[in-house]
């Protein structure tokens, strides 16, 4: 895995170094510092900037999670590693790719260790009103099921994530809203789910900024339990979306048949940006679950996002 860092690493470095001069003051690079730091596939500010991001994420599981009447032991943690990026097609319209790389996944029990490819997302934003203040857009991306069952990827026909961004600045304040969904092309592996993510920054100084945020996945609709993951539960690979009456958060999406029964997943974010020179940024955010830790694979989180721009 320090190999796969290693290679994400050298590529921002490399693309920042060669676009650095095609840097435009009508993108919003220099707000990096308000960008949001937790729920990194479908967190945003609102505003087209050009960026490559390499992204890394920490997260213990719970000691047990509890399932069709019963407790299962658990812990352990799971890792990722992504590459997200923006890329302006217009002043109001970017490309952006907010999901893709490799989990490893380590439970101490029930379930099994194992790592892999992560599903592949992109898609459009667009800024429809941009003012002085505030910012609004509108964003979709579309998921493509191409991850690895091992680590719960690759289930489904994919997914479609409509959103809505929204960015307001107040001298040394930022405030910033998403609200969005979650919508399969096959409910019988992937479960329906909204998603809203609230955040504060404040800039302390030209390089400091401290971060503030709430987010809330809920289950719209339970997916059909149909998802099967190679190599989970001895090889009863249809059991855990079976089993589980919750969903996985952002990065994974379980299709499990009772998700509805614990529908809603609520985590508080608290972190820092540190601006270490004119076009690199790099944050951390360390993030808790406010809803019970036995009903998510959550137990604690830490994000780190190492941002270049262009």
């Amino acid at each position: 895995m320090v190999r796969h860092l290693r290679s994400c690493l050298a590529l921002t470095v490399a693309l920042s170094s060669l676009l650095v001069a095609q840097a435009s003051e009508k993108y919003a690079n220099d707000m990096i510092w308000a960008k949001p730091l937790s729920n990194p596939v479908y967190n945003d500010f609102a505003m087209i900037k050009r960026e490559v991001n390499l992204l890394y994420v920490y997260q213990t599981l719970p000691s047990h999670i509890e399932s069709a009447g019963s407790s299962l032991d658990l812990d352990g943690d799971l890792m990722a590693y992504a590459i997200q990026a923006e890329l302006p097609l217009t002043e109001s319209l970017s490309l952006v790719a907010n999901k893709s790389g490799y989990t490893d996944f380590n439970p101490d029990d029930t379930l099994t260790k194992q790592d892999g490819w992560n599903d592949l997302s992109a898609g459009l934003k667009w800024a429809f009103l941009s003012c002085e203040n505030y910012t609004l857009a509108f964003r979709v991306t579309v998921e493509l099921p191409i991850g690895q069952t091992e680590v719960f990827q690759g289930n489904g026909d994919g997914n479609v994530s409509p959103a809505l961004l929204g960015t307001y600045l107040m001298g040394n304040n930022a405030f910033n809203a998403v609200v969005g969904a979650i919508l399969p092309l096959d409910n019988d592996e992937e479960s329906t789910m909204a998603y809203v993510s609230v955040a504060h920054a404040y800039r302390l100084t030209d390089w400091v900024s401290t971060h503030l945020e709430l987010n809330w996945f809920s289950v719209i609709e339970s997916g059909g339990g149909d998802a099967s993951f190679e190599h989970q539960l001895d090889g009863a690979e249809k059991l855990v979306p079976g089993l589980v009456e919750f969903e996985g958060g952002d990065l994974i999406n379980l299709g499990a048949a009772n998700s509805e029964d614990h529908r809603d997943f609520v985590s508080a974010a608290a972190g820092a940006r540190f601006q270490l020179s004119d076009n690199v940024n790099l944050g951390v955010a360390y993030e808790i679950p406010l809803t019970e830790k036995e009903h998510s694979l959550m137990d604690q989180r830490l994000t780190v996002h190492l941002t270049a721009t262009f």
